[in-house]
């Protein structure tokens, strides 16, 4: 309860009340100023006056624009005669009825106007003496949250006195730490002064405590030097922070996670899917924040934050698709949360080592603390894995690097080995991911090693390798649509993606029976897209436009209305000015004939053994015409350039898009780029 003190000149009984509220400062309290209901402004109360400072004089002008800390502030004589006293306080005091107090970076200060008009300065002093000092000693002697107490001697500063107290304190693990205090009197005439005390705890030090306490010495021409407390039980209590992290004590009869040979912190269990169809092998870090569910694991430590779940759909869905939904949705709420973040950044999808079907996400941005206001470094992983059929596993992955800790790069090289990830950009220390050597360790099982014995993992598949490289020359829309190259045309010939693949021929292709079907294959043989660029370029010569500088091109093409895909006669022009011939793309059309005979198959539009001799015949025709599956996938891409008429100047753009899946199946150890290029490809059907 806050109680209205009547104003009075009597000195000791303001004296009593500065005691009070002192004792209550170094209690470990915010002090009384916490329970101010209405804050008023220095700038409010500031007057000019000569009779303040130490003896009377202030810094100078030129020592006052050195202060970063500290600054000059009015402080009255609000229980006596209400005259007002210029004096030093860290920035980000409070003030209120003629009390001064600051609590942070692990120091506490506080003032009060003293004075006992009509009194020798010798009653001043020992009446600070009697209450001031006396009230601290006993406090630090009498109270048992204190031991090694050690009281110095009162101190001569010119005119001033004061007195410095040491003591040791236990935080709530029972390990000690030092405290400090200083109680100040500043005098201000015969029968006047400020009383102000200063608090350290070693407990809340940071980098910012000792330049205050060194303008505070500045201000008041005081030595401070024995003042700052050593740090040792910050750096301490940040091991044992640490350390405690690493504990995990689940409850009795909580699922758990059992300790794998090779892991610090990773553990494995068994996750059950919502429909009860499967049970799913995942690895996820133990600690004191894990928790283990039916269908789910989540933990937090070290600053990185891990969930996993099953997730299970009712189709086959694109899990490419999928991910860019999980990650769109992300990169929304951090884009429209603006008040608190900036700078974000929604990375490409890239490929989890050794799982197949897998990629992942990351979107970073910086985000505002809710306790400073200062921006910290934050990145969320989106991944998913595609299981059988139609269910999946999802991971998220949440890096606070406001959190990170020594034990931080342990964890996160930790789940790059088990999820086929690369968080190297985002280590604690940068320099630890630029030379990954392996540490003669054990070595960890991974996740694509667990979902391969468990047999719920895709990518497994029984083709021949001859089909498998008819699948490999139409694999970059087959792993942009989320569906699985090793199967022919990507998909499982279920029900519901016979309907599917037939649904895409008739939009995409016009095509609805046997008869459309070879038709079009029969049109891409021998014309394509090929032909479409050859008549570009050759009305882009007849214009005039062909052999044009850029400049010049970009000027008369813009002048002209072209209505028909204006966008394919820049991209002929380009590949002109490459020295790129139309018949070059041919790749663009026969890897498209390779994927439409595996569409027939599915759709029962040719039998298995007719679309695959005809997909040897077209694919022997692809190794004649390209050296290497560089070279065809380079032709490739301009054709899909060409098709699609794209500039390629945005990196969002279809053509960049389709060539980051491509690079994305190339880097792949057993992804469809691995197979030899110079195959002997032969009937084995």
């Amino acid at each position: 309860m806050k109680m209205r003190k009547k104003k009075s000149k009597n000195g000791i009984l303001l004296l009593s009340i500065f005691l009070l509220t002192g004792i209550l400062a170094g209690c470990g309290k915010k002090a009384a100023f916490a329970e101010v209901q209405e804050e008023e402004s220095y700038e409010e109360t500031k007057q000019e006056t000569g009779d303040s400072g130490k003896n009377g004089e202030m810094l100078s002008d030129q020592a006052e624009e050195t202060l970063h800390y500290m600054e000059k502030v009015i402080i009255e004589d609000y229980y006596g005669t209400m005259e007002e006293y210029e004096m030093y306080a860290p920035i980000g005091s409070d003030y209120h009825e003629g009390y001064l107090g600051y609590y942070d970076h692990g120091i506490m200060f506080s003032a009060m106007v003293c004075a006992a008009e009509g009194f020798t300065q010798d009653f001043i002093y020992e009446l600070w003496e009697d209450v001031s000092v006396k009230s601290m000693k006993e406090e630090w002697q009498n109270d048992t949250e204190y031991f090694d107490v050690q009281i110095g001697e009162i101190m001569e500063n010119g005119d001033d006195r004061y007195l410095i107290v040491s003591a040791c304190r236990n935080d709530f693990h029972g390990t000690p730490y030092v405290v400090k205090r200083l109680c100040y009197l500043d005098m201000r005439g015969e029968d006047k002064g400020v009383d102000w005390t200063l608090s350290v705890s070693e407990r809340d030090l940071d980098e910012d405590t000792e330049k205050i306490l060194e303008e505070i010495a500045q201000c008041y021409d005081i030595s401070l030097e024995d003042f700052m407390t050593g740090g040792e039980w910050a750096e301490n209590d940040a091991q044992r922070r640490v350390a405690e992290q690493d504990v995990y004590e689940p409850e009795t009869g909580e699922k758990t996670l059992d300790e794998v040979e090779g892991y610090q912190y990773l553990g494995a269990a068994m996750l059950s899917f919502d429909d009860g169809t499967i049970t799913c092998p995942v690895l996820a870090p133990m600690g004191w924040k894990t928790y283990v569910e039916e269908e789910r694991v989540s933990s937090s430590m070290h600053g990185v934050s891990v969930s996993v779940k099953g997730y299970h759909t009712y189709s086959q869905n694109n899990y490419m698709a999928l991910l860019k939904g999980f990650a769109d949705d992300s990169y929304r709420y951090a884009k429209e949360s603006e008040t608190n973040t900036k700078n974000v950044e929604k990375s490409e999808i890239m490929a989890m080592r050794g799982l197949g079907m897998a990629a992942y996400c990351i979107i970073s941005y910086d985000k505002q603390n809710d306790e400073d206001g200062e921006y910290e470094s934050t990145a969320k992983v989106k991944s998913i894995i595609r299981l059988e059929d139609t269910d999946f596993l999802l991971c998220d992955i949440t890096l606070r690097a406001d959190e990170y800790d020594a034990s931080t790069d342990i964890l996160l090289k930790e789940l790059e080995t088990a999820y086929g990830m690369d968080l190297s950009e985002y280590y604690y220390d940068k320099k630890a991911g630029k030379d990954k050597e392996e540490d003669g360790t054990v070595k960890a099982v991974t996740m694509a090693e667990l979902l391969g014995e468990s047999g719920i993992l895709c990518g497994e598949t029984a083709l021949p390798e001859t089909v498998l490289w008819f699948n490999a020359t139409y694999a970059a829309l087959t792993y942009s649509n989320g569906w699985d190259w090793h199967l022919i045309s990507g998909l499982e010939p279920t029900q519901d993606n016979i309907d599917l693949t037939k649904m895409l021929l008739r939009s995409s292709w016009s095509v609805e029976d046997r008869e459309s079907a070879l038709e079009t294959v029969d049109s891409l043989i021998t014309k394509g897209h090929r032909g479409k660029c050859r008549e570009c370029m050759e009305q882009l010569e007849e214009w005039g436009l062909l052999d044009l500088s850029e400049e010049d091109f970009v000027k008369e093409f813009l002048d002209m209305e072209i209505e028909d895909h204006p966008g394919r006669y820049v991209v002929a022009y380009m590949m002109h000015q490459e020295g790129i011939k139309p018949e070059y793309i041919a790749a663009w059309d026969l890897c498209r004939v390779n994927q439409l005979y595996a569409d027939y198959y599915t759709c029962g539009f040719m039998s298995y053994e007719e679309a695959m001799d005809a997909s040897l015949e077209n694919s022997l025709r692809l190794q004649e015409m390209y050296g290497s599956w560089e070279e065809m996938m380079d032709a490739y891409i301009w054709g899909y350039q060409f098709w699609q008429g794209d500039l390629a100047v945005t990196e969002n753009s279809p053509t960049r898009e389709r060539y980051h899946y491509y690079e994305m199946l190339r880097d792949m150890p057993d992804g469809p780029y691995s197979l030899d290029w110079n195959m002997d490809l032969k009937k084995s059907w």
